[in-house]
């Protein structure tokens, strides 16, 4: 509950009280900012998205008559194929295999630089 808190917070609040959307460039500043905290975040987050997503598919077949189970080794092998698969995104969000545009330099990060100067403050 405290993360889902904390993105409601830190995502919608701006959009709601400012028009601030964070979009990737959000993304962008929040690995910059906190890459020590962001990277492992996003990447469970997606994780367990894929979990649910695999899992939820597989109740729904089932409700359906459809009995399909994928063997541990199998469903170990697409994990890891996800997990792969969003590491990349994400250092692709960072910036690590192509030029983005400066995390910093964006309405959401103005917003987000001035919240944090103020708490410090």
């Amino acid at each position: 509950m405290v993360f889902i808190l904390g993105h409601i917070v830190a995502v919608r609040g701006p959009s709601l009280a400012f028009g601030i959307f964070p979009g990737f460039a959000g993304l962008s500043f929040s690995l910059a900012l906190f890459p020590g905290y962001f990277y492992p975040y996003y990447t469970l987050l997606a994780l367990a998205g894929f979990y649910h997503g695999v899992n939820g598919f597989g109740i729904a077949l089932q409700r359906f008559g459809v009995n399909l189970r994928l063997p541990n080794r199998g469903m170990m092998t697409i994990t890891a194929m996800a997990l792969t698969a969003t590491v990349l995104a994400l250092l692709a969000l960072g910036g690590a295999w192509f030029p983005i545009a400066d995390p910093m330099d964006n309405d959401y990060a103005r917003l987000g630089m001035g919240v944090l100067s103020a708490i410090a403050d």
